[in-house]
């Protein structure tokens, strides 16, 4: 009895495992036949993904053509943007889009030439043709590789109907506009040819008398003629006797204009005269001395530098001659060449331009070379007036004015210059007692048959008057030629008398201005 209670206890110990065993094998068959259903759903899924996936690019696809159709009929008509033609020319449906372009091109191609059959009926009659080629009217070729695609030729096809439209209309408004003014033309013609047969009538009527008149105007003429011969032979008697007249008084013109002739040459001589007679007896500039000396040469620079400076009154523009340094001794005065100061550097000290070398092989300036200067003293100068013509360039231009402001920038006191124009001392009073050379310019010269005889000869008598009272004051009268080459003044030498003529010719007048009335 013992024994079976043992075998009983044992049994009942196995029993939770059994259970465990169980339920791990349904387990086990209900999760292999859950993977296997799960299994199938997924493959199912993965299938209709696919499916779904190539009906999508599919339709991206389609949409891609049916975008870029869009664009392009956009394009033709004139209804896009700025972006549809760079975006058609990056499309990936270039194929589709080269047909599609064609496509249009043929139907509009096609609608053209039919329009055009249909209005080739409306020139019958008229002896024009009327069969213009489609691209004619619209033109829109594909583009090259790598190129965009064009607008169309003239335009798009909205623009371009109503751009046709305004000019057939315009054409329109044109054509009865001119319509009017033919018929306006037309009116006037009509009234014109009226007009025209009207004065054709009184014309016809006119002229019927004219042969009567032409015999009475040739009847006038003849008598007139005569009546003409008549005064003529009448008229040649007092002709010949008024020649006689005339002959007369031409030849007392002569006799006059010859005595004004010499009454002018004894002016002129008299004032040559004048004028060379104190050179003939006495040199004005005979006593004069040097007024300093080189002190240093800058031959490559064309400078020199002088003893004189500002305690001496020296100022930019002084002339001055230079002579050689045994002048002093020797008395022998023979130029070397000219300088004018151009910068004063101390009280007794100034530097000078060369601008004038008579040898520049033997006379170039040396140290110890001496100044001349007619009319410039240490401190002071001499008193100076011009009188004349002074053609200083040869221009045939009185420049006795720059004359005078050339000598008073040298320093040089100028007391006048004698204004030919008004006759009267410019600049200053004329001469004083003071003044201590009255420098002469040209005179102008006359000859015989001369037509300005009387007024030279009133000049000249000007001129001789200013000569006389620069005399009476105590003046030197010394010619241009001979004074300007003594203070270092360069000008024209070898001025011609048709030069001073010229020079001369502003001044022949018989009225002066009176002072103080332009010139």
């Amino acid at each position: 009895m013992a024994k079976i209670k043992s075998n009983g206890g044992g049994g009942e110990g196995k029993t939770p495992l059994v259970i465990a065993l169980v339920f791990f094998v349904l387990a086990t068959i209900v999760c292999g036949v859950l993977a296997y259903t799960f299994q199938g759903d997924i493959a199912a899924a993965k299938a209709e993904a696919d499916t779904a996936k190539e009906e999508s690019k599919t339709a991206r696809n389609e949409l891609s053509k049916a975008q870029d159709t869009v664009r392009l009929h956009q394009v033709v008509l004139g209804m896009g943007t700025e972006d549809d033609r760079p975006k058609l020319a990056a499309s990936a449906n270039k194929d589709f889009l080269k047909d599609e372009h064609a496509k249009i091109i043929a139907r509009i191609n096609n609608q053209l030439q039919t329009a055009i059959e249909a209005e080739k009926g409306a020139f019958v009659g008229t002896g024009q043709k009327f069969d213009p080629q489609p691209a004619k009217f619209f033109s829109w070729p594909w583009p090259n590789q790598g190129e965009l695609l064009v607008a169309p030729s003239p335009g798009p096809l909205v623009p371009t109907i109503v751009k046709n439209f305004a000019e057939r209309e315009m054409a329109i408004s044109k054509f009865n506009a001119d319509k009017k003014t033919v018929a306006g033309l037309e009116a006037e013609l009509k009234s014109a040819k009226e007009d025209y047969d009207k004065q054709k009538g009184r014309f016809a009527a006119a002229t019927a008398n004219i042969p009567a008149q032409i015999d009475k105007i040739r009847e006038d003429l003849k008598k007139d003629l005569e009546l003409k011969k008549a005064e003529f032979t009448t008229a040649s008697k007092d002709y010949r006797v008024d020649i006689g007249k005339a002959k007369d008084a031409y030849d007392l013109e002569v006799q006059r204009a010859n005595e004004i002739n010499s009454k002018l040459k004894n002016i002129q001589d008299q004032l040559d005269r004048e004028l060379t007679k104190q050179s003939d007896t006495e040199d004005p500039f005979q006593f004069e001395t040097p007024k300093g000396s080189v002190t240093a040469t800058f031959v490559s620079q064309n400078l020199v530098e002088i003893d004189l400076g500002s305690s001496d009154n020296v100022r930019a523009g002084l002339t001055f001659v230079v002579h050689p340094f045994e002048a002093k001794t020797t008395g022998l005065k023979k130029a070397k060449a000219k300088v004018e100061v151009i910068e004063v550097l101390g009280a007794n000290l100034s530097r000078a331009r060369v601008t004038e070398v008579a040898d520049v092989i033997r006379g170039s300036i040396l140290k110890g070379d001496l100044l001349y200067n007619a009319v410039w003293r240490k401190g002071s100068v001499d008193h100076v007036v011009l009188y004349g013509i002074f053609d200083i360039d040869g221009d045939g231009t009185d420049d006795i004015k720059a004359v005078s402001r050339a000598l008073s920038k040298m320093g040089i006191a100028v007391d006048g210059y004698y204004d030919l124009s008004s006759r009267k001392w410019m600049e200053g009073t004329g001469p004083t007692d003071r003044t201590a050379y009255a420098v002469a310019g040209a005179v102008p010269s006359a000859f015989a048959g001369d037509g300005l005889l009387k007024e030279k000869a009133d000049l000249i008598s000007s001129i001789n008057a200013a000569s006389e009272e620069s005399k009476k004051k105590g003046a030197r009268v010394v010619k241009y030629r001979d004074f300007f080459p003594k203070i270092g003044y360069t000008v024209k030498y070898d001025v011609n008398d048709q030069t001073v003529n010229q020079a001369a010719a502003k001044y022949l007048r018989t009225n002066v201005v009176p002072a103080g009335e332009p010139k």
